[in-house]
């Protein structure tokens, strides 16, 4: 479809029409819904022009979508009550079936516009709507950015909800495209902070984009280098089509499947992409730490990012990321009270990496090599009341 047509919400039909087509699908057994491009579901009353300014597009974002500046529609107040009523909408369902349904929009707006979605006038809105603050990072990328991005959300959360974190989504640069090295030290973050990672498929073997421009495509979007296919196995269209495709997949592969970038060959490489995100997976399933527990800063400067998490009767954590392309030493004992003179390293990633799972690092005088990541363990110790 070359457009799409607008629904006036203001309509009670309409929004009826809208309540029967989520119920059909939650019948169906989905687990939630996301909402795009929520800042605009309203028209303006007066149906004036929209202004739009292509200038203000952020480049970092592909997939050639103009920036909707118009004053008269963006960000309408209408927009928080109709979240509030599909939160509502969507907790009755939950109620009646013992399961909770998640709802999660995006917003291109400053921050303090877009953590409104999480609700206004004391009633809840979208579980979160997603940050796309961190997908503006990249290959020039400090630690002092990551930093600033977290510090955003972390400090100024509302009561009763939580951050999230994105790895990438379908209309920005790859994960590795973007990060480059720095993507090892990004994936232990977003997957460790307080709050939900978000992750673009592919991400966890480190896909990179491919060019899919071709003349068959229906619409431009298709072609974008970031919605290439899942790649499998080393077979041919790295086994997208499990018994083989009887023609071409309408997206291409990227070449480097038949080598390393697939999932088949990253499960036998111990230090691969896919390795260390199931590895990470386990730890943030295993630990109450990271699922509940708190939440305290650590050395934070424009070289390194760490944080503790901890949870009461259970191991303490330390995670120390070096985001700059040299070694750097930092002494972490005492930054924060529980952070002992020396931990088990459970987990590490990073071409030289200094350290290996299973070591006793000092903290102390701890050293990490170029965008080094490593996770560390301490048993728990009562605090004195």
């Amino acid at each position: 479809m070359e457009s799409m047509p607008d629904l006036n919400l203001r309509s009670t039909k309409v929004r009826e029409a809208l309540k029967n087509i989520l119920k059909f699908w939650l019948e169906l057994g989905v687990d939630g819904f996301y909402i795009r491009h929520a800042d605009y579901l309203f028209e303006d009353y007066d149906l004036r022009d929209g202004i739009y300014n292509e200038t203000n597009v952020n480049l970092t974002l592909l997939a050639g979508d103009v920036v909707n500046n118009n004053k008269f529609m963006r960000g309408l107040t209408e927009n928080f009550d109709m979240f509030a009523r599909w939160r509502a909408f969507l907790d009755d369902y939950g109620n009646m079936t013992n399961q909770y349904r998640i709802l999660f929009a995006d917003v291109d707006s400053s921050f303090e516009h877009v953590r409104k979605y999480y609700g206004m006038f004391n009633r809840d809105g979208v579980d979160f709507p997603l940050n796309e603050f961190s997908l503006h990072l990249n290959d020039t990328t400090v630690a002092e950015d990551i930093r600033n991005i977290v510090q955003n959300w972390t400090d100024n959360m509302a009561k009763n909800h939580w951050p999230n974190w994105m790895g990438g989504n379908d209309r920005t640069q790859r994960l590795v495209d973007r990060l480059g090295a720095a993507a090892g030290p990004y994936l232990i973050l977003i997957m460790l902070l307080p709050g939900t990672p978000y992750v673009y498929y592919g991400d966890e073997i480190g896909l990179s984009a491919v060019n899919n421009i071709s003349s068959t495509q229906q619409h431009q979007t298709m072609g974008l280098p970031m919605r290439g296919l899942q790649q499998w196995n080393n077979n041919t269209y790295a086994g997208f089509c499990m018994q083989g495709c009887s023609s071409a997949p309408w997206m291409n592969t990227n070449p480097e499947y038949k080598n390393q970038m697939n999932v088949e060959a990253q499960k036998k490489d111990l230090g691969s992409v896919w390795n260390l995100f199931r590895n990470l997976t386990i730890l943030r399933k295993e630990n109450p730490a990271f699922e509940y527990g708190d939440y305290a800063k650590g050395i934070q400067d424009d070289e390194v990012f760490s944080f503790v998490r901890e949870y009461d009767g259970q191991h303490g954590f330390l995670v120390a990321l070096n985001f700059v392309n040299k070694t750097v030493n930092k002494a972490y004992t005492g930054v924060h009270e529980t952070i002992p003179g020396s931990a088990k390293v459970e987990l590490v990633t990073g071409a030289g990496a200094t350290h290996s799972k299973g070591d006793n690092a000092d903290l102390t005088n701890l050293p990490l090599a170029p965008f080094e990541g490593i996770v560390v363990s301490w048993d728990y110790q009562a605090k004195e009341l």
